[in-house]
């Protein structure tokens, strides 16, 4: 989610920081606006107008039926009721759009709450990824102050070959394997094969989707996975390997040295088929 003010204004204070935990709903920063107190001060406004109209309305209602004003009078008194109304109805709707919440403004109603400061809430559970915002600083609409991320469940983008594009199936099991020294592996499945092929590479997208409630992996971090059906469309199916660094080329043939019984070694030519990993 990014998430920036939906008012112009300034930074009155900033309650988090990159790699924070946040809740829906909590707070990120407060903002001071002209704009936002305006927007306060009509919809008061029409409120208090709204509810002495409401009165007169109520007894121009009582005096028609007793026939003591006429109908005109009558309907001019409930239509500047109704017209109100409306305003107070469009003034409430921006203090939502604007992002305060019921409680806000039944806490300005009531004068609990302080007029012009407006509070930026997280729209979903996740980790502060990204803050932009500096007390002081004067914002605008088309800013994102934060970005929030809710790095529980990732996307994995893996390229693929055209020609093993096809063993890929929805639903497959993965093993991601990061890289470094502490290497973490964790279970995937494809979630999606791309339709589209790169035409230069010869490749397509395939997506991994992976549960990350332990935090083993990060966004933007390299991987290596193992995808079935890119390695074997079967469990049952048995697949000779050799590390890549026993396979060597002498004289234009491609050989491999298998080891004997007595601790000699015997040159065997081979024809090799797809490379895996370091395999």
């Amino acid at each position: 989610a990014n998430v920036g003010s939906r008012v112009t204004g300034r930074i009155t204070e900033v309650y988090v920081k990159e790699g924070d935990q946040v809740r829906q709903g909590s707070k990120l920063a407060t903002i001071s606006s002209v704009e936002l107190s305006n927007a306060q001060s009509n919809y008061l406004k029409s409120k208090v107008r709204l509810e002495a109209l409401r009165i007169q309305a109520q007894r121009a209602n009582e005096l028609f039926e007793k026939k003591i004003i006429s109908s005109r009078e009558f309907e001019i008194a409930n239509m500047e009721y109704k017209t109100v109304k409306t305003e107070m109805e469009t003034s409430y709707s921006t203090l939502e759009i604007f992002g305060l919440t019921k409680a806000e403004i039944q806490a300005l109603e009531s004068g609990s709450q302080k007029q012009q400061i407006l509070t930026i809430r997280s729209p979903i559970n996740g980790t502060v990824t990204d803050r932009k915002a500096v007390n002081g600083q004067s914002v605008n609409i088309e800013e994102n102050l934060f970005v929030v991320a809710d790095l529980r469940r990732l996307w994995i983008l893996l390229d693929v070959y055209e020609k093993d594009l096809y063993s890929v199936k929805i639903g497959a099991e993965a093993t991601v394997t990061t890289l470094g020294d502490k290497p973490e592996t964790v279970k995937a499945h494809v979630a999606h094969v791309s339709e589209v092929i790169d035409q230069i590479k010869h490749t397509a997208e395939i997506r991994l989707e992976v549960d990350n409630a332990e935090s083993k992996l990060k966004p933007g971090q390299t991987i290596s996975a193992k995808v079935q059906g890119l390695i074997s469309g079967s469990k049952s199916r048995k697949i000779m390997v050799v590390p890549s660094e026993a396979v060597h080329k002498i004289e234009g043939k491609t050989i491999v040295f298998a080891a004997n019984l007595d601790g000699t070694f015997e040159a065997l030519e081979v024809i090799t088929g797809e490379a895996i990993d370091d395999d």
